[in-house]
């Protein structure tokens, strides 16, 4: 057959198909049936996520619904069977808010914030897989109940102490401080104390992080107050209050 003829063919065959797909897309309107989503976070996750956004400043980055299939990878030496088993069970999930360094863009740490969904047995089994997770990859998860509203101060204490470091929040904010129960009990408070307004707050002068309000519940300065290292019992830094 003629080159000129297999050509001509050819481009035939190519027209045909072309039009084809187009019929067949015209025909079938739904071949995608995909739209936006109305909003990427529900109201409770943008409002904890405006406050996280003022908590993390400059310093670090925040990013949101990020899936465990991008932060995590199958770890070698796995058949290619257990390979790709090990990745569908974390393909589909995700993280709400995933804390990363500002010039890096490195993983730090990141938090699930939970609503009442999570008090369901189904999705308790998922938590307490997507924690081991991150456990076995070293990489620190928080947990914050989902609520009504959030002070920055104590979004602060809780990233500061994922973190590992001290947050600079701010500071006109008034917390509601954890008090009571769990003071140091048996130990005296420091023998020097925190000048400046009563909801100022300081930071550890041991470690550096954000110290919480407390009362003394026994001993000789039962009822008084003072600060407590947000960490503790890992830091038992106290500063009294006078």
């Amino acid at each position: 057959m003629d080159l000129s003829v297999l050509v001509l063919l050819a481009i035939f065959a190519a027209v045909v198909f072309f039009l084809k797909s187009d019929q067949f897309s015209k025909q079938h309107p739904d071949s995608f049936p995909y739209e936006k989503q109305k909003m990427l976070l529900t109201p409770a996750e943008r409002s904890f996520f405006g406050v996280l956004e003022q908590v993390i400043g400059e310093s670090h980055r925040v990013l949101v619904k990020v899936r465990l299939g991008d932060l995590f990878k199958v770890k070698a030496g796995l058949s290619n069977s257990e390979r790709a088993t090990a990745f569908n069970k974390i393909s589909a999930k995700h993280v709400d808010f995933v804390i990363c360094s500002n010039e890096s863009v490195d993983v730090l740490a990141a938090i699930e914030l939970d609503d009442k969904s999570h008090n369901l047995k189904k999705r308790q089994e998922r938590d307490i897989f997507v924690n081991k997770v991150f456990e076995s990859a070293g990489v620190p998860l928080g947990h914050i109940a989902a609520q009504k509203s959030y002070s920055i101060q104590d979004v602060s204490v809780k990233v500061s102490s994922l973190l590992g470091i001290h947050l600079d929040a701010d500071q006109k904010d008034e917390a509601d401080f954890i008090m009571g129960d769990d003071v140091p009990v048996g130990e005296d408070v420091a023998d020097f104390s925190f000048e400046g307004k009563s909801n100022s707050v300081p930071f550890c002068p041991a470690c550096g992080n954000t110290m919480v309000k407390r009362q003394a519940k026994k001993g000789k300065h039962s009822g008084e107050w003072f600060w407590a290292c947000s960490l503790y019992p890992k830091c038992r830094e106290i500063i009294s209050i006078k």
